[in-house]
């Protein structure tokens, strides 16, 4: 890969782009049965990779002062890419995405696509101008996954995004990722124990709320026993670094911890869609994890 192409890769973190797109192919899969209408799902799948890509640069263009200490080898404090175009990279995204968003809405000759994807957009904004260094900051993170979710949701309209199983399943999502958040809080220096802890059982907690889906929702597509026991196995693949971290509290064994349980999303959006819709709408969403692993050999996050 081109040195330019590579550094504008990692300052947008493609290689979990496909974690973004999971979220929405879910939430489409649950609120309509498959991924349709296709014109509306393609439009939501462009908003969604355009908004988390720019988060994820506004993200380091935010926070270039600081990376400058911590993180010294990233595209903009080390000159490889400029803030001045980091910066209108990242505004340019977060327009493209609300506007494929307000597209979609109009396909669909309805509002909440439109709403949820300036509602996410304007998360991004805040979550990067100054709520990421709050105590509340890893919510906000979690805010913005949920509402991910939401999108895909969207497709047919509010009615699935106000729904009981629609709320668990935001919620679950947003818990899980506010607990990875907090997790990833220290993940360039030395973490400290009880907060890598505290993140573990908030992200497992996260787990849970979605594992708890059939005690709200009567239409799961599979065995019952089958169903819980695939959300024990998820919770100890990602409990597994986890912990390791929590013992091994080094930046490499956070990192890996982190990397492992944003790639879950996948599996997490999968099982989903496995339980709620069928196996093979969960196989179309599982086969982005493959894709985000290649991504990540290929460019090699920093």
């Amino acid at each position: 890969m081109p040195s330019k192409l590579l550094s504008y890769a990692q300052l947008g973190r493609i290689s979990n782009a496909p974690t973004a797109l999971a979220d929405v192919w879910m939430g489409v899969a649950v609120a309509t049965g498959g991924f349709k209408p296709t014109s509306v799902w393609l439009w939501l799948s462009a908003a969604t990779l355009c908004l988390y890509t720019a988060g994820m640069v506004l993200n380091d263009a935010f926070d270039a002062q600081l990376d400058a200490t911590e993180r010294p080898e990233r595209p903009i404090p080390s000159g490889r890419v400029s803030l001045t175009a980091a910066l209108g990279l990242g505004w340019g995204l977060l327009l493209a995405g609300a506007g494929c968003a307000v597209i979609a809405g109009q396909l669909l000759g309805d509002f909440a696509p439109a709403v949820v994807g300036v509602m996410l957009a304007g998360l991004i904004v805040l979550y990067n101008a100054g709520l990421k260094l709050t105590p509340i900051g890893f919510v906000a993170m979690g805010a913005c996954r949920g509402a991910n979710a939401a999108l895909g949701l969207s497709i047919v309209g509010a009615a699935a995004i106000t729904s009981l199983p629609g709320w668990l399943i935001i919620a679950g999502l947003t818990v899980y990722v506010a607990g990875l958040t907090l997790f990833a809080r220290s993940e360039a220096t030395q973490s400290n124990r009880v907060q890598l802890t505290a993140g573990w059982l908030i992200a497992i907690a996260g787990i849970g709320l979605l594992a708890a889906l059939p005690l709200f929702y009567a239409f799961i597509r599979v065995n019952i026993t089958g169903w819980y026991l695939l959300w024990a196995v998820l919770a100890a693949i990602v409990s597994r670094r986890m912990v390791a971290a929590i013992i091994t509290p080094q930046p490499k064994h956070v990192q890996a911890a982190v990397g492992q349980g944003i790639v879950a999303l996948v599996y997490l959006n999968s099982s989903l869609a496995l339980g709620l819709v069928g196996p093979m709408h969960g196989l179309a969403i599982l086969a982005l994890a493959p894709i985000a692993v290649i991504l990540q050999g290929w460019v090699r996050p920093t």
